[in-house]
């Protein structure tokens, strides 16, 4: 009896521990992604104001040019 019962210990000890390598593998998958995902934000808001500016620049030269109607 008590064979059997080592046995099942021994069982779900192997089962907890495959468990605990799964979370792991996929906790740090997912740190890996958020990390990944907050640069891309952060290049999409450097690219973003850098948009805004150049269209702030051009639209101030073509209110420049002869004949541009002056919209306020």
């Amino acid at each position: 009896f008590g064979g059997l019962l080592s046995n099942k210990i021994d069982s779900f000890d192997s089962v907890i521990s495959r468990f605990e390598e799964q979370m792991t593998k996929v906790t740090e998958r997912a740190t890996r992604l958020e990390e990944r995902l907050r640069q891309q934000f952060v290049n999409l808001e450097v690219t973003l104001g850098r948009l805004n500016s150049t269209g702030e620049y051009l639209m101030a030269q073509l209110q420049t040019l002869p004949g541009a109607q002056r919209n306020k």
